[in-house]
C-alpha cells in the first residue's frame, strides 16, 4: 500500500516482478479477478480506479470522476 510500483511475488518472496511501474499516483487498494485474469486497483493519488491484465497489458481506466482519495477496492469474479 502506498507504492508506486504493483509487483507480483513468491510467497517465500525468493522472486518478484514488478508489473506496472509507471503512471501511478499512489496505491492503496488491489482485488484480483481470478475468473478473467484481471487485477484492479484504487488510485488515491489521481482519484482513479483502473484495471490491467495479470501481466500489466491492456491497462484502463474503470472510473475517473467523482472519486475522492479511493483507498479500498472489492471485485466479485464471480458475477461479474
Amino acid at each position: 500500500m502506498g507504492r508506486s510500483t504493483i509487483s507480483r511475488a513468491k510467497r517465500d518472496q525468493t522472486w518478484r516482478d514488478d508489473i506496472i511501474t509507471n503512471g501511478l499516483g499512489r496505491v492503496e487498494g488491489i482485488a484480483v479477478d481470478w475468473i478473467a485474469g484481471n487485477i484492479y486497483w484504487s488510485d488515491y493519488g489521481f482519484n482513479i480506479i483502473e484495471v490491467a491484465r495479470f501481466n500489466g497489458s491492456f491497462r484502463y481506466v474503470v472510473i475517473s470522476q467523482g472519486l475522492d482519495q479511493p483507498r479500498a477496492i472489492a471485485v466479485h469474479p464471480e458475477e461479474g
